[in-house]
């Protein structure tokens, strides 16, 4: 099979899981929405990279995730076995910022008090 005829596959496939993985999603109760919104989040986002990359991917990897079961999901469980560095850089962000916001807080205080 011709790569591009591959890549079309393969985001067919990809957005058959993620039809069936959003009406799943759509019965839960609201707890269990909650509950899963980590989940939901991150198969979102592996679906959205997988459409852009779709293009990229070369032949044997597109006849490898077309002929793979639940790619969405298996994708998301080896993500979870990853170490997680996301942590660590929205801790630096927050941190960053939080420091930002104390500088400028800083700064009036100065120019206020010089004012008064």
């Amino acid at each position: 099979m011709e790569k591009e005829k591959l890549a079309q596959t393969f985001r067919w496939k990809i957005t058959a899981e993620m039809r069936l993985f959003r009406e799943r999603a759509m019965q839960m109760e609201k707890g269990d929405i909650f509950a899963n919104a980590y989940r939901i989040d991150c198969t979102i986002r592996i679906y959205e990279i997988l459409m852009e990359i779709s293009a990229k991917l070369g032949k044997p990897e597109l006849e490898g995730c077309i002929n793979m079961g639940s790619l969405l999901d298996f994708l998301y469980e080896s993500w979870l076995k990853e170490p997680d560095s996301q942590e660590e850089e929205l801790e630096h962000s927050l941190c960053s910022i939080i420091n930002s916001i104390t500088a400028s807080a800083g700064k009036k205080r100065g120019r206020q008090r010089k004012a008064g």
